[in-house]
């Protein structure tokens, strides 16, 4: 949900609303405790040996997530293949057996190429 306008909540509330109207907040309905944020920010990613192929992507920025993903096109512009593995995906519902490439040397950037995070590892 994207706010247009927002106002301070009222102590001891939750507001689903941001005071920026470009960033969206996500949570459950009707929790009183603990929203959860995921912004969506444009980057620029390249391969740290190789920093003239660069890719434009929108980086999802999840606080509950502690691994990287790419899509496999991102990494096919890239001109990246990593080794295959299997990662376990465990839901509500039950575990799934997922393949990924798992990679090194993924390189996130501002758009003005100010900022840059070397990954340790992406899937």
């Amino acid at each position: 949900m994207l706010a247009e306008k927002a106002e301070s909540p009222a102590k001891g509330t939750v507001s689903n609303e941001s005071p920026n109207p470009r960033i969206s907040i996500c949570s459950s309905t009707g929790r009183s405790e603990g929203v959860t944020t995921s912004l969506m920010v444009p980057v620029i990613v390249h391969l740290k040996s190789n920093p003239d192929i660069k890719v434009n992507v929108y980086a999802l920025l999840d606080d509950c997530n502690d691994a990287t993903f790419f899509t496999s096109s991102t990494l096919k512009q890239l001109g990246m293949q990593g080794p295959e593995i299997s990662l376990t995906l465990n839901m509500m519902h039950g575990n799934t057996e997922i393949p990924v490439q798992k990679n090194k040397g993924l390189v996130p950037q501002s758009l003005g190429e100010a900022a840059s995070v070397d990954l340790p590892e992406a899937y």
